[in-house]
């Protein structure tokens, strides 16, 4: 289908009834292209049978980056977008460029070699987390999981309190080589909890099912991140987002670069009021009684944790309305 011989006043016309026949038609020849996809999206922008999965070769991303940003950066609003980097190593440059897509509502990276050859450190976590707070962006993201991270690098308590910046943020899988949590299952951190260990061994379960490709987790994941978010913030918009049409980008890699291992999961907790959420400012006096005399250093921690963590998590409430709330997941 040439998409540049239609116009989306051309597929309206006749209603989804007809313009839906062709659209099954060039999915079932495998010959929907992106552009035609855009088409029937602006055509259609509340179908939710527009769904659709692109699967791209690895190369065809690193190549086309910037282009396939833009592309996606300008869908309609009522599309939701879920990208997958299967194998991909995402860089600071690149997550950063992610900040330009309002609608992406899932970032799943599965590349555990990029921890050895590209870690994401600490620095760059924060950079990105920071360009996310300033440009008001990722108004949508719910899922998040990061496989970058080294396994001695920002602890989970760092990680998150940048994370914090993320608007919509709900569910989020920290992947490293092994357990090197400091928050104990169902421990709280901040605005962030960590699951159950029944449920943390359910979610790992369905990034390493072999039977379901990676669009059909993210579909999983996301979903359950709706129903914790509403559970949370009594938002309720989560079950009409998951009838919206869904963009989902995967990037095709080979197995040893895309294989899920063992993550850390972490909900984000509705803060009771009153609850700090500032940076914290740490100033240690260091007396040194030699020929320099007293020195004063000041540290500041770029750790975004409230103080209440970094006094040893006192006056937390109590997590029984989540154990309540897996226990009904269960």
């Amino acid at each position: 289908m040439a998409a540049g011989m239609f116009m989306p006043e051309a597929l309206a016309c006749p209603g989804w009834e007809y313009a839906g026949k062709l659209y099954k038609e060039l999915k079932s020849r495998d010959t929907l292209s992106f552009e035609a996809w855009k088409l029937f999206l602006e055509a259609f922008p509340d179908q939710s049978e527009l769904s659709h999965n692109f699967r791209l070769e690895i190369h065809e991303v690193i190549t086309c980056w910037p282009s396939i940003v833009k592309s996606i950066s300008t869908l309609d609003t009522n599309a939701l977008t879920n990208f997958c980097a299967n194998g991909l190593t995402l860089d600071l440059a690149k997550l950063i460029s992610l900040t330009a897509i309002p609608t992406l509502t899932a970032l799943i990276h599965t590349n555990p070699s990029q921890r050895r050859t590209h870690p994401l450190t600490g620095n760059a976590i924060r950079d990105w987390c920071r360009a996310v707070r300033e440009k008001n962006a990722f108004p949508n993201l719910k899922l998040l999981y990061l496989c970058s991270i080294p396994d001695h690098g920002s602890p989970d308590i760092t990680v998150l309190g940048h994370l914090s910046n993320f608007p919509a943020l709900a569910l989020v899988g920290i992947e490293r080589a092994g357990s090197h949590s400091s928050i104990k299952a169902s421990g709280t951190c901040g605005q962030w909890q960590r699951t159950t260990a029944n449920r943390e061994h359910k979610l790992n379960k369905t990034m390493r099912d072999t039977q379901k490709t990676i669009a059909e987790k993210t579909k999983a994941l996301y979903t359950y991140a709706c129903r914790v978010r509403e559970s949370q913030t009594a938002d309720t918009s989560g079950a009409s987002e998951v009838e919206q049409p869904v963009l989902t980008l995967s990037c095709y890699a080979p197995r040893s670069t895309r294989d899920a291992s063992t993550a850390t999961w972490f909900i984000r907790r509705h803060l009771a009021p009153g609850e700090p959420q500032k940076r914290a400012l740490i100033v240690l006096d260091h007396q040194n009684d030699g020929a320099r005399g007293t020195k004063k250093h000041k540290i500041r921690q770029a750790k975004q944790c409230d103080v209440g963590i970094l006094l040893d998590s006192f006056g937390n409430p109590p997590a029984s309305d989540l154990k309540d709330y897996y226990a009904l997941q269960s």
